[in-house]
């Protein structure tokens, strides 16, 4: 039996490109080159095909809130508390997790929409 909690590094992360097109500026997420179908993060073949051959393309950059959190300790190191994290919806379909600019506000409506930012290679919706 195989012990699934093994270890497991594979030749390439999935996010590699995803990450350096944070570091470019762009907001990237996967696509199935075969179908086209729009794919969750971290997946490894297409849920639609089963094709392994995926893309990374541009986003918008809409989404809509899902749900957040406040943290109001900080376990990011220089990233002071209170800070935010939402999960977000982009309008291509597929989910991430990504800071949430606070912006004075202490409260947020599920459904609604924000723009992502992209700057110095973090990302952050507000």
């Amino acid at each position: 039996m195989k012990d699934v909690n093994q270890d497991v590094t594979p030749e390439a992360p999935v996010d590699d490109d995803f990450l350096a097109g944070l570091e470019r500026g762009e907001l990237l997420y996967p696509r199935c080159a075969d179908c086209n179908a729009a794919l969750p993060f971290g997946a490894a073949s297409c849920l639609h095909c089963g094709s392994a051959h995926l893309k990374w393309v541009a986003s918008a950059g809409e989404g809509s809130l899902q749900s957040y959190v406040i943290y109001h300790r900080s376990y990011v190191p220089g990233v002071e508390a209170p800070y935010a994290v939402g999960l977000f919806q982009l309008e291509e379909g597929p989910r991430l997790l990504a800071r949430l600019d606070l912006s004075g506000q202490d409260r947020f409506v599920r459904g609604g929409e924000f723009a992502a930012r992209v700057q110095d290679g973090q990302l952050t919706f507000g």
